[in-house]
């Protein structure tokens, strides 16, 4: 994916947390949830339109509103326990398939259940309101590999 047609939208200063994101982010965050939510911007003639969230694991995680990388249920797009993870005799399918795949709805729905319940690592609302397929995981920084 390029970077033709991507935004900066805001640059906050502070600690990578889900109140950094949020709180400050509060009114763009909205407008860009009613965007998702229409698809379509009408100028002088209607546009369509597909967002994408891009960004390095941990603040994926935080605008999506689930735990840490290190949590009991870490996978951004399936609910797989972190000791089943390196399970290789699954088939890799299992992991995009209900009911061990996660949406955004789901996400929005646990959130709210009380703790004593699986939550799925699930703490907050996702502040933009982007499906998973569309959340891409930036790729690692290969410079720090050739050192």
């Amino acid at each position: 994916m390029s970077s033709k047609g991507n935004r900066t939208i805001a640059v906050v200063n502070g600690p990578e947390s889900y109140e950094t994101v949020h709180d400050p982010l509060k009114k763009p965050l909205k407008e860009i949830n009613k965007l998702i939510e229409k698809s379509q911007l009408m100028l002088m003639e209607k546009i369509m339109l597909k967002f994408f969230l891009g960004g390095d694991y941990k603040i994926l995680l935080i605008i999506m509103g689930l735990s840490g990388a290190t949590s009991d249920y870490a996978c951004l797009w399936c609910k797989i326990h972190k000791v089943e993870r390196f399970d290789m005799s699954k088939y890799r399918e299992l992991y995009n398939t209900t009911p061990i795949a996660r949406t955004l709805s789901e996400i929005q729905d646990m959130c709210s259940l009380p703790q004593s319940q699986c939550r799925y690592s699930c703490t907050r609302k996702p502040v933009v309101n982007i499906e998973l397929d569309q959340v891409i995981l930036d790729e690692l920084h290969p410079h720090a590999l050739h050192n």
